[in-house]
């Protein structure tokens, strides 16, 4: 198993589809664990993949205009993701190749949603998300 640990920082607003009522801007930071076990063939190898994600929200700003709410709490949206895939590497010369990645990835409710639970008449949230990825490798 190979561990791999990265962040991402993301800064963007957002809109409901166009929609003036609803106005979001986040700053996110990740933290993930990727583990793989590869089987190496004579040019390629494939891997199952097993990993964690935790999208700790460092700001936060929430506005639903018609309901006259904000949110400001970014520690509420704090989010543990379970992710689960398959990949593989074809190699094109001794020390470059080809990645591809397939994950699934689904996560458990935030504090926020498990507050809401009662507004919304018992539900909470799952969410749930595809990752493809392909990249080119050099190995030094």
């Amino acid at each position: 198993m190979v561990p791999y640990g990265g962040y991402n920082l993301n800064t963007k607003p957002y809109t409901d589809a166009g929609n003036t009522n609803f106005y979001g801007s986040f700053t996110t930071l990740n933290f993930s664990l990727l583990g793989k076990y590869p089987f190496i063939f004579r040019k390629f190898s494939i891997f199952p993949l097993l990993g964690i994600d935790y999208k700790l929200f460092l700001s936060s700003k929430i506005e639903v205009n018609y309901l006259g709410y904000t949110f400001d709490n970014a520690s509420d949206l704090n989010t543990l993701w379970f992710n689960l895939g398959a990949g593989g590497d074809f190699s094109l010369a001794e020390k470059f190749y080809i990645r591809g990645e397939l994950l699934y990835g689904f996560r458990l409710p935030n504090k926020l949603e498990k507050d809401l639970k009662d507004s919304t008449g018992g539900i909470t949230g799952f969410g749930h998300r595809g990752i493809v990825k392909i990249a080119a490798d050099y190995k030094f």
